[in-house]
This record gives structure tokens, C-alpha cells and sequence, in this order.
């Protein structure tokens, strides 16, 4: 009996021994890889450019026999697409790799380290280079994954590595903004700035359509209406650009205003801020330009009076306007110290309208100098006749732009736009006045109004007016 029960006591030991048995020494090791470049850095490799890392395979506990743990991209999770390398050139897919001591060796799509027995670890140097293209892509990642392709004791083949991620800056997406004109000048009151935006160096994008959020700060100018400068016609200094898929620059422009103040000091330029932010491909991009501020004395502002009054500046004429005559004011910021002769042309480069007795205007001698005398601040050039050409095409508002310039002075443009007939409409009525009906009645005093768009007749329209 007593040896029944001690028998029995030693199963039962056994059995709950066996029970409680911790997991397999297999179950509970790990393999981690890593790719660090000089310093300790993880890598991120500009497009264009080249990483030299440091690939290691390190393991929990060192393999009685050798282990062979073989890297490579993983199964998913990278956005970048591997292509192959002829040495140490790489031209094709996104990225690439080779052994930076064996140049020929063709990576492809990975390659095995043995960490050897009775060793924590392996380190294999590798090359990983970032393809240069001209495509917006953003950022982009490469993953990398382990696995065990010769086990050890320790170590089964199903045992898999920790995922790493190296990202791929891309070098195409910077955002670049483009103001025109690019500068402003103080005392010249207000002056429309024409903005747009781009991706630098690029020739297509693989993104969709792209939002840019521009934002007008000061740089070194300060703004504020009773600093350097305001903006006007944007709410909260800010607007948006849109960038077609498929294209590398805004489809359209934005325009705003900005007035410079004479500060009364003679100083030199300063600079406005332009800021642009957008997202492509996950992640954000950003970009810069500026719009300059020079000093009122460097500056000399370009307009077109009326010859009959020289005072009164013109912006605007008619299509069916006919025959003009008139002159190109100069105006210098501060009163000359010299005589300064301002070179002129009108219908420049920029300008929308068509020159020509079958376009949109003609000029009849037109100025190609406007003098300011010494000690002066205005000059005017010699008369010219301008003739606009009416048309039945409905059109945007075209303009015609003069330029100049002139030796140590920064010369604004003047833009005269031709109003396009063909898109006012025009009311006429078959009444000479309306009679208000006495106090209190509600009778109404009809009249029939004929409307006229660009000299077709639209239709008829009915007016009233009421008392109560």
C-alpha cells in the first residue's frame, strides 16, 4: 500500500511538471534588423542621393550552429518601387541597392547574412540609393522584412524579423511661387500682385490635383497700416492655388493688392513674405517666394492720361471706343536730382490684346522715351493715338501693357485694359421718366426695357415702382 501511494505521488509530480512546461526556447527568441546610417541616424535618403548604412541582424540568444537570416523588401507596406542597379547606377523603379564594398553585387530583391554560431549579431555595409526622376511622387518608404532561410536549433524557419522603414524624400516636390510683378514700390499706392504656383524641376506628377494654401506675411517689411505695407482683397492674408492632377503648375491665378507706404526714410528694400503648404502623397510639401519693397527713392511709377488732362489717369477704354489720343506719364518717387529718361514701349510683352488693324487695337506713334527733368517728378511723353476695334465675339477684358526702364531706377508698368462691349449689357426703355404713383395707391407705372448684350437685342423686361 505504501508504495502504491508513493508511486502515485511521483506521477502525480511528474504529470504537473509536464503540465507547467514553459514554451519552447524557439517560441521565445527573436531576430531584429536595423539600418542606421553614420551617427546612429536612421536613414532617409533624398531622391537623387545616396545612403551608406549599416544593415544588423541581431539576435535574443546566439545560435548553437550557424544561422542564416535572409533581408528583404517586405511582403507589403512599401510605397516605393524597387528597381535594379548596374554597380553603383541606379536609373530604374525608385531605389536600389548594392553592397557598398562589391559594387557589382545585384541585391535584386535581397540578400542572406549568417549570424554564426555562439554570436549575438551580424552587420553587412549597404548602399541604398533614392532614384532621381522628374515625376512628383512625395514621400515615399521602402519596408524591409527578415526571415530565416537556414535554422539553427534556436531558430525555426518560421520564425520572421521586425519590419523596417527608410523613407525616400522626394526632391521634385518643392513648391515654387511666382509674383507679377515681383516687387513694389513705396508711395506708389496700390499695386495688383498677380500670384502662382508649381512644383520646381518637375515634368509630371503622379499625384491627383494638389490644394496649395498660400499665405502674404511680412518678411523683413512689416505689416500693418501703419508699418510698411497692406494687403487688401484676401481674407486673413490667405488663398488657396489649385494644381490639376497631372500638372506641375496652377491651373489659374490669384491677384490681390498690396500698398506700400513711404516711411519718409531713405532705406534699403525689404522683402514680403509668400509661404506655400500642401499635402502630395501623404505627406506635406512646402514652398516660398516673395514679393520685393523698394524705397521711393529708387522707384519711378508708369500711367496713361488722357493728353487734353494729363491729371486724371486712365485704366480702362471701350472696345468701341474709336480713336484716342494720349500720352505716358512718368512719375519719379522723389523729385530727380538729374534728368531721367525713361525708355517705354507700349503693347510689351504680358500684354493680352492683339495689335493690328484686324486685332484688338493700333497704336499711331507710339513714345519710346518720356523725360523727367532735373529737380522734377513727372514727365510726359509725346502724344499718341490709340484706336480700339470693336468686335461681336464675347471675350474676356484684354490689356495693353507699357514697360519701362530706366538707368538706377526700378520703372513699374501700366496696364490699360480694353473693355470687351460684347459683355455689358445695355438698358434702354421707351420712357423718359416714371411717375411715382400718389401716396397710398398701388398702382404701377409700367414701362417696356429692352435689353442689349454687345449690340444684340435680349429680350423684353417689365419695371415698376410702387407707393405705400
Amino acid at each position: 500500500m505504501g508504495r502504491v501511494l508513493r508511486l502515485g505521488l511521483v506521477l502525480g509530480l511528474v504529470g504537473g511538471l509536464l503540465a507547467v512546461a514553459p514554451p519552447s526556447a524557439e517560441a521565445q527568441n527573436t531576430i531584429t534588423i536595423s539600418y542606421t546610417l553614420p551617427g546612429g541616424a536612421v536613414a532617409s535618403i533624398r531622391e537623387g542621393g545616396a545612403a551608406a548604412g549599416t544593415l544588423t541582424v541581431t539576435v535574443s540568444t546566439a545560435p548553437t550552429t550557424d544561422l542564416s537570416v535572409r533581408v528583404e523588401e517586405a511582403s507589403s507596406g512599401s510605397t516605393a518601387t524597387r528597381g535594379a542597379c548596374t554597380g553603383s547606377t541606379c536609373t530604374t523603379g525608385d531605389w536600389g541597392w548594392y553592397f557598398v564594398n562589391d559594387v557589382t553585387s545585384n541585391l535584386s530583391g535581397g540578400f542572406s547574412l549568417t549570424v554564426s554560431e555562439r554570436t549575438m549579431s551580424v552587420s553587412r555595409a549597404v548602399t541604398i540609393v533614392a532614384v532621381n526622376d522628374t515625376v512628383v511622387e512625395g514621400p515615399e518608404r521602402i519596408r524591409l522584412s527578415g526571415r530565416v532561410s537556414t535554422a539553427s536549433p534556436e531558430y525555426a524557419t518560421t520564425v520572421t524579423t521586425n519590419t523596417i522603414d527608410i523613407a525616400l524624400d522626394d526632391d521634385d516636390d518643392g513648391l515654387s511661387l511666382s509674383a507679377d510683378p515681383g516687387w513694389v514700390g513705396e508711395g506708389l499706392g496700390a499695386t495688383e500682385v498677380t500670384v502662382s504656383a508649381g512644383f520646381e524641376g518637375a515634368t509630371s506628377v503622379l499625384t491627383g490635383a494638389t490644394e496649395v494654401t498660400v499665405t502674404v506675411a511680412g518678411g523683413t517689411a512689416t505689416l500693418g497700416a501703419s508699418a510698411d505695407f497692406t494687403v487688401s482683397g484676401l481674407t486673413n492674408n490667405r488663398f488657396t492655388l489649385s494644381i490639376p492632377a497631372g500638372s506641375v503648375s496652377s491651373s489659374e491665378s490669384v491677384s490681390f493688392i498690396l500698398t506700400a507706404r513711404d516711411d519718409g526714410a531713405t532705406d534699403a528694400s525689404e522683402t514680403i513674405s509668400l509661404s506655400a503648404s500642401a499635402t502630395v502623397g501623404g505627406g506635406t510639401v512646402s514652398g516660398s517666394g516673395s514679393v520685393l519693397i523698394y524705397d521711393v527713392s529708387e522707384i519711378v511709377g508708369l500711367s496713361v492720361v488722357q493728353s487734353s488732362d494729363t491729371s486724371t489717369r486712365i485704366s480702362e477704354v471701350g472696345e468701341d471706343d474709336g480713336a484716342q489720343t494720349l500720352r505716358v506719364k512718368a512719375t519719379a518717387g522723389a523729385a530727380a536730382s538729374g534728368a531721367v529718361t525713361v525708355n517705354v514701349t507700349v503693347g510689351a510683352s504680358g500684354s493680352t490684346a492683339t495689335a493690328g488693324a484686324t486685332g484688338d487695337y493700333t497704336v499711331a506713334s507710339a513714345p519710346t522715351t518720356v523725360t523727367i527733368d532735373s529737380g522734377e517728378r513727372e514727365g510726359l511723353s509725346s502724344e499718341f493715338t490709340l484706336t480700339t476695334y470693336s468686335d461681336t465675339v464675347t471675350e474676356d477684358h484684354e490689356i495693353i501693357r507699357i514697360t519701362g526702364a530706366a538707368t538706377g531706377y526700378r520703372v513699374g508698368r501700366a496696364d490699360l485694359q480694353i473693355t470687351d462691349q460684347d459683355r455689358v449689357i445695355k438698358i434702354e426703355t421707351d420712357r423718359d421718366s416714371f411717375s411715382e404713383p400718389s401716396s397710398g395707391s398701388n398702382l404701377e407705372d409700367l414701362a417696356d426695357l429692352e435689353a442689349t448684350l454687345g449690340g444684340e437685342s435680349g429680350g423684353v423686361f417689365t419695371a415698376s415702382t410702387s407707393s405705400t
